[in-house]
């Protein structure tokens, strides 16, 4: 069959857009393509950069936490060279020590110096041994151990003031009893006159040897004379 002039032109003309149109879609194809490629590009760097962000807060908290530990080393020493002790949490109380018990001893006769009493004592020379103010020993600090009794307190009190004791261990009341602390003995002042203790300001009703020291006692042994 014989074609016309225009009917090849026309023909041409369909190839052509035929061909525009397969390159237009291949191109489309192309772009999309690259748009997902610059996306998983774009997605890796944000994953880069949040990897970045994580390992930046890790030496954050690691720089924090090596400071923190160096500030509690400091303290630590400053404490140490300072005599501090932490390891309780507590203060310490001044001269507390476990199986120690702190107490104050005295030793007063200011009894046998009223009017009344001076009269009861037969012998003279007991005023050059007696002092003035009848207060022989005044608030001893003593530190015992836990368990030992007022009539411990009492000789190691004594005993650091150079005062002297007389005291006789009686195995009926399973306590010694004190007869005489400072040359100043029993019935000196009338036949039932002798030494007293009081705890606290009470007297217990057994012997000095008998009461086991508390914390912080105030002990007294004081002579009482006869009314």
């Amino acid at each position: 069959m014989r074609h016309l002039p225009g009917e090849k032109r026309i023909g041409r003309a369909c190839l052509l857009c035929v061909l525009m149109i397969c390159l237009g879609m291949t191109g489309c194809l192309g772009m999309t393509g690259c748009g997902k490629n610059a996306s998983g590009i774009g997605n890796q760097t944000s994953f880069s950069s949040a990897a970045q962000n994580e390992s930046g807060d890790n030496q954050t908290d690691k720089a924090v936490a090596n400071q923190a530990a160096q500030a509690a080393g400091n303290e630590a020493e400053n404490n140490a060279a300072a005599g501090n002790d932490t390891t309780s949490g507590t203060e310490n109380t001044a001269g507390t020590t476990a199986g120690q018990v702190n107490c104050r001893v005295s030793i007063r006769c200011d009894d046998i110096l009223t009017d009344a009493h001076k009269k009861l004592v037969k012998n003279d020379t007991l005023w050059d041994y007696l002092p003035e103010d009848g207060i022989m020993l005044q608030d001893a600090a003593v530190t015992l151990k836990e368990g030992q009794s007022a009539y411990d307190a009492l000789a190691q009190a004594a005993k650091a003031a150079g005062i002297e004791i007389d005291a006789q261990y009686s195995a009926m009341y399973g306590s010694y009893y004190v007869r005489g602390i400072g040359n100043l003995y029993e019935k000196d002042a009338g036949q039932t006159s002798g030494w007293l203790y009081k705890v606290n300001g009470e007297a217990p009703n057994y012997g000095c040897s008998s009461y086991q020291v508390k914390e912080g006692d105030e002990i007294l042994f004081t002579y009482s004379c006869e009314e």
